[in-house]
């Protein structure tokens, strides 16, 4: 994350391209990679993971309510 001064909130892309330029030549920015296609295949199957796994617990909770309705009982 790249700290900015306190009175320093308005942003444009010269100021934004000057502050790079002088991170990159001091060497403060960390390396970046693009994801090869193995990588993001797998980066895929984790979110897809995740998702279905919010899908599943939403599930549960929706059923847990629909038991809890007193005309079912």
């Amino acid at each position: 994350m790249i700290s900015k001064q306190l009175g320093d909130r308005v942003t444009t892309n010269r100021r934004d391209a000057l502050t790079l330029a002088r991170l990159r030549r001091a060497g403060a920015l960390p390396p970046v990679s693009v994801p090869q296609g193995e990588e993001e295949a797998l980066r895929d199957l984790c979110r897809a993971l995740a998702e279905a796994i919010h899908d599943r617990k939403a599930a549960q909770f929706r059923l847990k309510a629909f038991r809890l309705w007193p005309d079912m009982r």
